[in-house]
């Protein structure tokens, strides 16, 4: 007796005489037989997981690679900047002889690239007022602090004449006279003929350490007529001071 016709016990089996008493065309996927088939659909497979793994650490690498190229061009650009960029600074307008007051007429604000900016550069027009060069200054140098006195009152060096004398350290207070003081000088000769002279209140303008190869300072004084007429007059070869007064801002 004919038995009645089942489906394909497998997925993908179909029978497509079913029901028509004839046998139809069977199709079905072919599975992996052997070892060696086997490891070759493991290795397939784990070939497809690693795809997109492969694609997200190529992703991140990029990102990362782009944002360390943003951050070194930002710091790049940044030197450029500190080095190349320009700074207003405060220059002089004309030639100045050492030991003057400037005036407003001396200075204006330049732009001048960074690198050429000394590091003790005035920045700032205001802080020169009352100020005097200690050595000369030619037109556009920036103004330096260490090269300029302190700020003194208008005008406190009109009329006066600049000497320089040559100092031991205790002639200086060991170190400790300064620009803008104030001192008492005293003028003696060897011979018992001739008083000392006293000079009162004079300015003391620079104090000069000694440099390679000179054991003295060098001690710069600004003397008005009368201090200059009794400093010539005088035949003295030694000499002292006494700090009468400190500088203070005026």
């Amino acid at each position: 007796m004919p038995q009645e016709p089942r489906d394909l016990p497998w997925p993908g089996g179909t029978r497509a005489g079913r029901g028509t008493g004839r046998p139809g065309p069977v199709t079905h996927r072919r599975r992996p037989s052997g070892p060696t088939d086997r490891a070759r659909a493991r290795g397939a497979a784990k070939r497809c997981v690693r795809l997109p793994k492969a694609r997200g650490a190529l992703a991140r690498t990029g990102i990362h690679t782009f944002v360390l190229a943003a951050i070194g061009l930002t710091l790049a650009g940044a030197v450029y900047l500190r080095v190349q960029g320009g700074v207003s600074v405060a220059v002089a307008t004309n030639d100045l002889p050492a030991y003057h007051q400037l005036a407003q007429t001396d200075v204006e604000l330049r732009e001048v690239p960074r690198s050429d900016v000394p590091d003790d550069a005035i920045l700032d027009p205001d802080l020169l007022r009352g100020r005097y060069t200690t050595g000369p200054v030619g037109t556009g140098e920036p103004l330096r602090r260490d090269t300029l006195g302190p700020p003194l009152h208008d005008e406190a060096l009109t009329g006066l004449v600049v000497s320089t004398l040559s100092a031991s350290p205790a002639q200086t207070l060991n170190g400790a006279l300064a620009s803008g003081d104030r001192v008492q000088l005293v003028l003696a000769a060897d011979s018992d003929n001739q008083p000392p002279v006293s000079l009162g209140r004079v300015l003391v303008l620079d104090v000069t350490a000694p440099g390679t190869g000179r054991g003295d300072y060098l001690l710069t004084v600004g003397l008005d007529a009368g201090q200059r007429r009794d400093y010539t007059a005088t035949d003295w070869n030694r000499w002292w001071l006494v700090r009468t007064e400190s500088f203070d801002l005026p």
